[in-house]
C-alpha cells in the first residue's frame, strides 16, 4: 500500500516538469559552451587587431594635428609591445611590418609633444593661409592705391610667402632634406607676413607704408587678419622649436597608418582557439543530471507498479477460471443427488467448493443413514 501511495504521488505533471527543467539546464550549459567557445577562439590576436586599428585611426586623426590622437598612439605603443612579448609564434607578431610600427610608434612616444606641434602646424597651415590670403586680397583691394605697383607687388609676395609657409611646414613635416634652410625660410616667411599686417594697420615696418585702410568693415577684416597671421606663426614657431626632433614626422604617421591597417588585417586572420573555454556551464549540465535521474526513477517505478497490475491481473484471471471449474465439477458430481441417488460423493478439493463438497457430503451421508434405519 506504501510503495501505491508513493507511485501515485508522481503526475505526469512532475515528469513534464522535470523534463522541462532538465531542457532548460542543458540549454543554459550549451550556450555557455558556445559562447565560451567563441570567447576563448577570440584570443590576442583580436585584441591587437583591435589595438592595430585604433592605432591606424590615431595616425589619421594625429596627421590632422590632433595632439590627443599623438598622446594615444604613444600608449598603443606600450600596449603592442607587451602583446608581442605574450604571442612570439603568432602570425602578426612574426610579420616584418611589426618592428617598423613599433620603431614609428616608439619615435612618436619619445617626442609626443613635439610630433603634436609639427603636426598641428601643418594643420593649422592649411586652413589659415587660404583665410590670410583671401583677406589679404580684399583689403589691398579697397586700398585708395589699390592698383598702385607697391601694393600689387606686397600682394603677390604676401600670396606667395604665405602659400611657402604651408609648403615649409609640409616639408618639415615630412622630413624634407636641408630642415635648417626650411626652418630659416619659415622664419623669414613668418616675419614678412606679420609686417604686412603691421604696415596695413599703419605702423612702421620694413617693407615700407603702405595705405592706411579704413572703414568698419575693412576694420573687421584686419582684425581677422591679425588674428590669422598670429595663429600661423605662433604655429610655425612651434615646429621651428621641434623640428630637430620631429623630422619626417607626417611621413612616420602616414606609413603608420598603412602598416597597421594591414597588420590588423593579419591579426584577424591568425586567431586560433585557447584555452578550455569556461568550466561553469559544466555545473548546469550535472544539475540537470538531477531532473533526469528522478524521470528515470520514476518511469522504472511506473513500469515496476504496471508489471504487479499485469501479474495481479493475471492471478485473478487464473483464479476465476479454477473457481469455476470447480463450481462446473461440483454441480456435475451432484447432479444424480436429484434423481435420488445417495451413494453420490463430492470431490473434496482446496478450491472455493472444497467446503461445500465437504458440508454436502456430510448431509448426504446422514441423509443416506436415516433412510437406512427407517
Amino acid at each position: 500500500m506504501t510503495e501505491r501511495k508513493r507511485v501515485a504521488a508522481f503526475s505526469p505533471r512532475d515528469i513534464t516538469t522535470w523534463i522541462l527543467a532538465a531542457v532548460a539546464l542543458l540549454l543554459v550549459a550549451a550556450l555557455g559552451v558556445i559562447f565560451g567557445a567563441a570567447a576563448a577562439t577570440a584570443t590576442a590576436g583580436s585584441a591587437v587587431a583591435q589595438t592595430l586599428t585604433d592605432i591606424a585611426i590615431d595616425a589619421g586623426r594625429a596627421r590632422a594635428g590632433d595632439a590627443k590622437a599623438v598622446k594615444a598612439l604613444a600608449d598603443s605603443g606600450a600596449r603592442l609591445q607587451l602583446a608581442v612579448s605574450d604571442n612570439e609564434g603568432s602570425a602578426w607578431a612574426r610579420d616584418a611590418r611589426l618592428p617598423v610600427v613599433l620603431r614609428m610608434l616608439d619615435a612618436i612616444g619619445r617626442s609626443s609633444t613635439a610630433t603634436a606641434d609639427t603636426l598641428q602646424a601643418v594643420s593649422i597651415a592649411a586652413a589659415r593661409v587660404p583665410q590670410i590670403s583671401q583677406l589679404v586680397g580684399e583689403l589691398t583691394k579697397r586700398s585708395p592705391d589699390s592698383m598702385s605697383e607697391q601694393v600689387a607687388r606686397v600682394r603677390e609676395r604676401f600670396l606667395s610667402r604665405a602659400l611657402q609657409v604651408q609648403l615649409d611646414l609640409t616639408a618639415l613635416a615630412d622630413g624634407a632634406d636641408r630642415p635648417a634652410t626650411i626652418t630659416r625660410r619659415l622664419a623669414e616667411s613668418a616675419d614678412y607676413l606679420a609686417q604686412v599686417v603691421a604696415s596695413l594697420e599703419g605702423k612702421e615696418s620694413s617693407i615700407g607704408a603702405l595705405p592706411r585702410i579704413t572703414g568698419a568693415e575693412a576694420s573687421a577684416q584686419l582684425a581677422e587678419l591679425r588674428s590669422g597671421v598670429a595663429d600661423l606663426n605662433a604655429a610655425v614657431r612651434r615646429a621651428v622649436t621641434a623640428a630637430p626632433r620631429t623630422a619626417g614626422s607626417a611621413r612616420q604617421v602616414d606609413s603608420l597608418s598603412d602598416n597597421a591597417r594591414a597588420l590588423a588585417e593579419v591579426a584577424r586572420q591568425d586567431n586560433p582557439a585557447r584555452g578550455s573555454g569556461p568550466w561553469w556551464p559544466a555545473i548546469f549540465a550535472l544539475l540537470a543530471l538531477v531532473p533526469l535521474w528522478l524521470i528515470w526513477r520514476q518511469i522504472r517505478e511506473l513500469r515496476a507498479e504496471a508489471d504487479r497490475q499485469r501479474l495481479a491481473a493475471a492471478t485473478q484471471h487464473l483464479a476465476a477460471d479454477r473457481n469455476q471449474e470447480a463450481i462446473l465439477r461440483l454441480l456435475d458430481e451432484l447432479s444424480s443427488l436429484a434423481d435420488g441417488d445417495l451413494t453420490v460423493q463430492a470431490t473434496v478439493t482446496e478450491d472455493m467448493t472444497g467446503a461445500i463438497a465437504d458440508s454436502i457430503n456430510y448431509a448426504v451421508d446422514a441423509l443416506r443413514g436415516l433412510v437406512t434405519t427407517i
